[in-house]
């Protein structure tokens, strides 16, 4: 299993970039915190973070699985569980969007505003 992440910002475009799947990829967001848009969803969490003098108020991490390790949707947010608890971010609201090409999956984990704070370097780029 391959997991990168790094601290960011632009809302917009993340949401956008998620949302529009590119040939044959299939994009379900299988979890938000409550009833909102994606877009909506981090435009909130940037502006909390710029309220609390932060810069990049959103963790972006990608789940990749080894080839042939089939993933139903409790495991992949299981697998979005873990990572939250190994980088002690289990408390932060997320969205979870799966991504699907036909060769592989991979998953998208986005953290709420001031996520990277307490994340050293080595933590926030994997």
């Amino acid at each position: 299993m391959i997991v990168i992440g790094i601290c960011r910002d632009a809302p917009h475009q993340l949401a956008q970039t998620l949302l529009q799947p590119k040939g044959d990829k299939r994009v379900l967001v299988l979890e938000l915190p409550y009833p909102t848009t994606l877009r909506d969803l981090f435009l909130e969490w940037q502006c909390l973070s710029e309220v609390t003098r932060g810069t990049k108020g959103l963790y972006h991490a990608q789940i990749c699985p080894a080839a042939g390790n089939p993933m139903t949707t409790s495991r992949w947010l299981r697998a979005a569980d873990i990572l939250g608890e190994n980088l002690s971010l289990q408390q932060r609201l997320r969205a979870v969007v799966l991504h699907e090409d036909g060769k592989r999956s991979y998953l998208s984990r986005r953290l709420a505003a001031d996520g990277c704070r307490h994340l050293d370097p080595v933590e926030q780029h994997g």
